[in-house]
């Protein structure tokens, strides 16, 4: 939906931006799960990671298609599962094909997190969705006011591919840059993660954010 639950207009940039996803996936949904297969990589681990917390509540800002929970619910059966997705067309698809799933229309720098499953959540990621955001700090600071005490937020997203020669690298970026993907818009976000990891050549970098208030996981 145009504005959030908490009655906030997006401006014209996420609203330009949200057409564009619109339109872009609609195309692409019934087939997202099989190209993206061979170029998201380290989403499987940050899941081996999750599962780890042994969580009660997780939601997944930018869920898509929904693969990635879907993946969660086998491995946390009694966990409740929840998502986040603007783009119409993949929020019905989802559904559709995970009836169970609770998902908001709204945007990450202004959704209500702890209305979507009527209770705060101990875990929250973004799987290769931030750099696609508008404000991707907004969405952070968000996310991380709504955790329960103690929950943990973990960002998976493209590297800077340092471990790249040059050229490969600049037409990389290049081709990202034309799906609404800006990587280099997170450097300021990861720099304020509890810890840090990355892929081979550096193609991927997940952070791990806290909320200290109490507990841990």
């Amino acid at each position: 939906m145009m504005s959030s639950s908490r009655g906030i207009v997006p401006d014209e940039a996420r609203r330009d931006h949200l057409r564009f996803l619109n339109a872009y996936y609609s195309k692409v949904h019934r087939i997202y799960d099989l190209t993206r297969k061979y170029f998201l990589f380290g989403r499987d681990p940050m899941l081996d990671v999750i599962v780890e917390c042994d969580p009660g509540i997780v939601i997944e800002v930018g869920c898509g298609t929904g693969r990635n929970l879907a993946r969660l619910k086998k491995r946390l059966p009694k966990a409740r599962l929840g998502g986040v997705e603007p783009c119409a067309s993949m929020r019905q698809y989802a559904l559709k094909k995970y009836p169970w799933l609770e998902v908001s229309a709204d945007v990450g720098e202004e959704v209500d997190l702890a209305e979507l499953l009527s209770a705060k959540p101990d875990i929250v990621f973004f799987s290769y969705s931030m750099s696609m955001m508008e404000q991707p700090g907004a969405a952070l600071a968000n996310c991380l006011a709504a955790l329960a005490p103690g929950g943990r937020i973990f960002v998976l997203d493209f590297g800077d591919l340092a471990g790249l020669n040059e050229a490969p690298r600049n037409l990389f970026m290049a081709w990202l840059r034309k799906f609404h993907v800006n990587p280099a818009q997170l450097d300021t976000v990861f720099a304020g993660a509890e810890s840090t990891a990355h892929g081979p050549l550096r193609y991927w970098k997940r952070g791990s954010f806290r909320n200290a208030r109490a507990g841990s996981y």
